[in-house]
């Protein structure tokens, strides 16, 4: 399917405060929409931030991309929610210690913390002072957004209960008991927050996964979905940053469910 005119949708799942491969992914979205004279909707699914080295950069980036094309959407994935408690002074000793264990500390030197044992206020204050658009940025992040057949979520629902009913912690977090479900869900759920075994993105009946583990081997992931449907994938190359492979849709469908699938957010 071939688009021409209107909005062609890219979501994008986990960048784990990947600076280079989310600028080679975004620049290749935006030629990508441009060639087909469509201007392009940008759906950030969650865990932008922490474990790499540029998190501050990425939320700049992010916050520039849905300043420039305003239907762009922010999801909150657990990791947005860490660094929000901070912003809002809400941070415990357990949150503290939880959050520099999966990756908090690379989350600060990006802001020029060197000293994380300093007060949760002196180093909130430190960030805010230099970056006060990422407050508002993580407020106005989003538990899912729907849109046509989709229903764009960080990690995933919780079986058996409507959208409408979906516990925002479930979505943020929900593992197992969700992409080992072969229920037909009121929409397609597309997600990022657990690790395609094999480094691709998968499709599967009822939901699609795109964390591709951006921060352990620089393979970012973007669904383009266009008149309404998921058609292709376009994935930056492990290691070469810059250079993006686009693929259909349909090679990465699944048929039978791997019990091989590891979480990236224990």
């Amino acid at each position: 399917m071939t688009s021409s005119g209107g909005v062609i949708t890219y979501a994008i799942g986990d960048v784990h405060g990947m600076g280079e491969p989310l600028v080679g992914l975004l620049r290749a979205c935006m030629k990508d929409a441009a060639t087909r004279a469509s201007t392009p909707s940008f759906i950030f699914l969650g865990n932008v931030v922490d474990r790499g080295n540029d998190t501050a950069q990425v939320l700049d980036a992010i916050g520039g991309i849905l300043q420039r094309f305003p239907s762009s959407r922010l999801i909150m994935g657990n990791h947005e929610r860490m660094l929000l408690r901070l912003f809002e002074g809400e941070m415990t000793k357990a949150h503290y210690a939880w959050w520099m264990y999966n990756g908090g500390i690379k989350t600060l030197e990006s802001y020029g913390i060197d000293d994380i044992l300093a007060a949760y206020e002196d180093i909130r204050w430190e960030i805010l002072e230099g970056h006060p658009g990422h407050l508002h940025l993580l407020r106005h992040a989003q538990s899912h957004y729907v849109e046509g057949k989709y229903c764009f979520v960080h990690a995933g629902i919780r079986p058996g209960i409507s959208l409408v009913d979906q516990r925002v912690e479930d979505m943020m977090s929900i593992g197992d008991v969700f992409f080992e479900s072969a229920e037909q869900f009121e929409k397609i759920i597309v997600h990022g927050h657990t690790r395609t075994w094999h480094l691709y993105p998968e499709v599967h009946d009822n939901r699609i996964a795109l964390d591709t583990a951006a921060f352990n081997f620089g393979r970012l992931t973007a669904l383009v979905v266009e008149q309404g449907e998921a058609t292709r994938f376009l994935l930056t190359k492990p290691g070469y940053p810059m250079q993006v492979e686009e693929y259909p849709a349909e090679k990465f469908a699944v048929v039978l469910r791997s019990p091989l699938a590891t979480s990236s957010a224990a």
